[in-house]
């Protein structure tokens, strides 16, 4: 019952007007004050038998000027209650003091407290009225004493004297109450002054402020705090509980962490970063620093002070630029690799190993063009799940491939970002597992020469973002396959043959060396020179010669193996090396060249190749000497021709 009394006589409070929220708690602290006085004084009416009415009366006057104060409080209208509080005691105590008869210590005091109590409530002015209209009272009430009317004396001593005293001991007080109140005044509007400091330093600042009250666990904060999370003040709860539940769960214990370490002493401040949950179900980055402000006489923290900063534009700046750098150290670190070797293959190796550190993804192939342009050969692929499937080797045609050969047509990159919705992808068992897909084209000074693909097992995996991304790798790649095919075309003009393009004589002479110190023997090598070039150059000209070389040429590279050396090693002489080939074996190969030459003249005797053939077999080392024996086998039978011509 007393909590609810006291409940309903709590003053409100007002966020715009500091005069009037303390005006209301002065009002609010009369009243219950009144409220309790008048408990001995119904104990005194119910116990003592003299002016039971008189008492009655003055108790229900004063109950019902504080029911209609509160009842005015309560609806906001401080002013109009302070004033009918004020009137209601200043007229009660008036006639207390006319009707008892005479002026005693008690009458005055009670009247210099409704002047001090409308000095708190009403003003200056308002009491310096109150108090000239009571000293007016008792002007009149004297000077009728002093007539002698009426027959009841009201002042203790001669009228006029007793009333001089009697006034001069109001207006002395009123000297002393307009100090105080000058005093509160001032110190409430500097209390407002550095409120409202406070408040433009927080929204110019757009610092969002709490203050935490521990014994109570209430929570108060400002409207920005609010705001930066997408809410209103009134929306937003004040409670520790709720600040909780807006955490990142990944933020959550980190945060609490550092409000503990704080409020345990271990360190100077709380001071964290962390992500907030905003109305939209967005996170935001919220830069949190707080301060114990108050402790309890056993240094217990009792009330807590802090700043929210919205940080999450500059966090998104850190993540860009650490992305950048990490993009450019990646690409950098990437470009080097790649660079590091001329060899083809190793480039093509060193492609799939670094384009994750650009990009994830769970496969990525390298698809290049043959010389027409119209065949694609996945030439590297691989699959980062758990059940990877080998596709190296296959090959297809571009135009069955929508999303190639738009990459073909177009020459820009191609995201796919649900296969299932894209009209052009061909559903493969090897391939099911892909709902996004992105592809960018390898160019060489503008020429397509193949695709970069990543595929990811999820929907819309890709942005535009990783396409700049993924393009920037491709550059470096297509750089280095450049480089790489280069040099493998400067390797190849260096040790082969410009006009029948086998191998030339410093790669034979090279190889030979190779075999004298390898584990390939038996070697068997084979001479072979054309008759009568001289004859051809001088008659039918030097393109007539040429023409002879190359079928020559291409007649040895039908009989022969790829691992099987073919060599022009002098203007009209070639020689074959034949690693691991004995004299048995020797003795079956050359006839398979005679046929293949009478096969090549049967269709082409308007310019037949004729050759003589040496050959010669070392079984350990000295191959040398069996070089020299089938140059030496080959004269001889060059002989045997110019005898029979």
């Amino acid at each position: 019952m007393l909590e609810q009394v006291k409940r309903w006589f709590e003053p409100p409070v007002f966020p715009e007007d500091d005069d009037k929220t303390r005006k209301a708690r002065i009002l609010s602290m009369l009243l219950v004050s009144v409220l309790r006085l008048m408990v001995p004084a119904v104990l005194a009416m119910l116990f003592v038998s003299v002016q039971k009415i008189g008492v009655g009366l003055i108790l229900f006057f004063l109950l019902a000027l504080v029911f209609v104060s509160a009842i005015l409080m309560r609806k906001g209208r401080v002013q109009t209650a302070s004033g009918i509080f004020v009137a209601g005691l200043w007229l009660l105590f008036t006639l207390m003091y006319v009707l008892g008869g005479r002026t005693t210590s008690s009458a005055a005091s009670l009247l210099v407290a409704v002047i001090v109590i409308s000095g708190l409530l009403l003003g200056e002015r308002l009491t310096s009225i109150l108090a000239v209209l009571s000293c007016l009272i008792g002007l009149g009430l004297a000077a009728l004493e002093s007539t002698g009317f009426p027959l009841i004396h009201y002042f203790p001593g001669l009228p006029i004297p007793s009333w001089v005293t009697w006034t001069f001991a109001i207006f002395l007080t009123l000297k002393p109450l307009n100090l105080a109140i000058d005093s509160i005044t001032r110190s409430a509007e500097t209390l407002r002054e550095s409120e409202e400091r406070l408040k433009f330093v927080l929204e110019g600042s757009q610092l969002g402020y709490w203050n935490w009250n521990m014994e109570t666990g209430a929570v108060q904060r400002n409207s920005y705090w609010a705001e930066m999370l997408g809410y209103t003040l009134e929306e937003i709860q004040t409670t520790v509980t709720q600040w909780t539940d807006l955490h990142h769960p990944d933020d959550r214990a980190l945060a609490w962490k550092s409000l503990q370490d704080h409020l345990d002493g271990k360190t100077p401040r709380h001071k964290v970063e962390y992500r907030m949950r905003t109305r939209d179900g967005q996170y935001k980055w919220i830069l949190d620093q707080a301060k114990v402000v108050a402790r309890g006489p056993h240094g217990q923290p009792i009330r807590m002070s802090g700043t929210h900063t919205d940080i999450n534009e500059l966090k998104q700046i850190e993540e860009a630029e650490h992305e950048q750098r990490t993009l450019a150290e990646a690409l950098s670190d990437s470009a080097a690799i790649l660079n590091s070797t001329l060899n083809f293959e190793d480039v093509l190796d060193r492609i799939m190993d670094n384009v994750g550190r650009v990009l994830p993804h769970d496969a990525v192939g390298i698809i290049l063009l043959d010389e027409t342009g119209e065949t694609a050969n996945i030439t590297r692929y691989h699959d980062n799940r758990s059940e990877p499937v080998d596709r190296k080797g296959a090959q297809f045609s571009i135009l069955q491939t929508r999303n190639l050969h738009e990459m073909q047509i177009g020459g820009r990159p191609v995201i796919i970002n649900d296969t299932h919705e894209y009209e052009g992808w061909i559903p493969a068992p090897a391939s099911e597992w892909i709902r996004s897909t992105l592809g960018v084209p390898i160019k060489i000074k503008d020429e397509i020469i193949g695709f970069l693909s990543l595929a990811r097992s999820q929907a819309n995996s890709f942005t535009r973002q990783d396409i700049e991304h993924l393009q920037a790798f491709v550059n470096y790649a297509g750089i280095a396959i450049e480089n790489a095919r280069l040099y493998e075309e400067v390797q190849r003009l260096a040790l082969t043959d410009p006009l029948t393009s086998i191998f030339n004589r410093t790669f034979f002479e090279a190889e030979l060396m190779r075999l004298e110190g390898g584990r390939d023997f038996p070697v068997s090598i084979i001479i072979a020179d054309l008759d009568n070039m001289k004859i051809i150059n001088d008659t039918l000209g030097h393109s007539t010669g040429d023409a002879l070389l190359k079928n020559a040429a291409h007649i040895l590279r039908e009989v022969f193996r790829a691992d099987e050396i073919i060599a022009r090693i002098g203007g009209d002489e070639f020689a074959v090396l034949l690693p691991r080939t004995d004299q048995e074996v020797l003795k079956d190969i050359l006839p398979r060249v005679h046929r293949k030459l009478d096969e090549h003249n049967a269709m082409h005797s308007d310019l037949p190749v004729h050759l003589s053939i040496g050959a010669s077999t070392a079984r350990l080392g000295k191959l040398m000497d069996a070089f020299i024996a089938a140059d030496q086998h080959m004269y001889e039978e060059k002989t045997r021709h110019k005898a029979a011509r």
